[in-house]
């Protein structure tokens, strides 16, 4: 079996290169790398928690603001075509693929997690029930909602009404643009590429 020549070369050798070094060392150093990788986790969770809260609140409100908004008429396919399915069916479909399976597992296992090891480290059964179902609706709930509809409004923007890639490096267009009548686009769009 041939590959497609329609791959670059240089994007998919530095997205390998990177993915099997996070495979070796995961693999072949793995107390070394569970040490390193828990003390990144933890100094992100410290110093940047409220980053992520923020993130997911700018999300949740520009979602709102765009279905709301003038914007919220825009087609996000041609100015002349029709939606295929209806938007109970759409809905439907969104939840099943988007969250019905992952509800089915995490909907009960998620709580209990975090009620049996509460990330505050209280010894309160009370609070840490209240804590497990607060960070469970934030995973499981509008917020979540919010960040799985403001990445489709992206893909479907850029891929139906501009005819590019079904990518998230699609994106960037505007950008790029910019960059290419700048002379600057070759480099910077390579790297959005491998890290998208």
């Amino acid at each position: 079996m041939k590959f497609k020549k329609s791959y670059n070369p240089n994007v998919f050798y530095s997205s390998v290169s990177v993915l099997v070094f996070i495979l070796f060392f995961v693999l072949f150093l793995p107390d070394f790398s569970l040490k390193y990788l828990k003390m990144t986790q933890e100094f992100l969770t410290a110093k940047f928690g409220w980053f992520y809260v923020l993130s997911m609140t700018i999300i949740f409100f520009s979602v709102l603001y765009l279905a709301f908004s003038r914007f919220g008429n825009i087609k996000l396919g041609p100015d002349h075509s029709v939606p295929e399915y209806s938007n109970i069916s759409w809905f439907a479909m969104l939840f099943a693929a988007g969250m019905g399976i992952g509800l089915m597992f995490f909907g009960v296992s998620e709580p209990l997690m975090h009620f049996l090891s509460p990330p505050s480290g209280t010894s309160d059964q009370a609070v840490a029930a209240k804590e497990a179902m607060n960070i469970t609706f934030f995973h499981w709930g509008f917020s979540a909602w919010a960040c799985y509809g403001i990445v489709a409004v992206i893909l479907a923007f850029f891929s139906y009404r501009h005819n590019l890639p079904l990518t998230l490096r699609s994106a960037f267009y505007p950008l790029c643009k910019m960059l290419y009548e700048m002379r600057k686009r070759e480099k910077i769009v390579r790297c959005l590429e491998v890290r998208y």
